[in-house]
């Protein structure tokens, strides 16, 4: 069964329902498991009882592909991941965006280096204390 469920897995077939509807409909499926026809919930007990023997099955036929010199070594990974873009202007950085940023950072960081106010305490320490702006340079 193993072998069928890799068939499906190539041809983006996931579900078992639709592996249990491949056994009745696709003949070189239906010659790989020898006129079998599991229902689904044997293909999904089969699939949660055998998840190494699937991993293995597939990796052995990746590693025959490899030897056949099937596979030319330009694709490195298939990922069915979906991101959703959400991105307005005001979030899109250019490199003349991010250079402006930097610049408008290293001048803040500039001002608040320099004080604008002076905190004076005059004894005894029961007084307010007195807050005056710096003097001029």
């Amino acid at each position: 069964m193993g072998s069928g469920v890799l068939t499906c897995y190539l041809h983006r077939i996931r579900s078992s329902r639709r592996l249990e509807q491949e056994t009745h409909r696709n003949v070189g499926l239906m010659w790989l498991l020898r006129r079998l026809t599991p229902d689904f919930k044997t293909i999904a007990g089969f699939r949660r009882d055998h998840p190494k023997a699937l991993k293995g099955v597939c990796r052995e036929f990746i590693l025959l592909c490899r030897r056949l010199d099937l596979f030319r070594g330009e694709l490195l990974a298939i990922d069915g991941s979906k991101f959703r873009a959400v991105n307005a202007r005001h979030r899109s950085y250019t490199p003349a965006r991010l250079a402006k940023l930097q610049r408008d950072i290293a001048r803040t960081i500039a001002r608040s280096r320099r004080p604008k106010w002076r905190i004076v305490v005059s004894l005894p320490l029961h007084q307010p204390c007195a807050i005056t702006r710096p003097r001029a340079q």
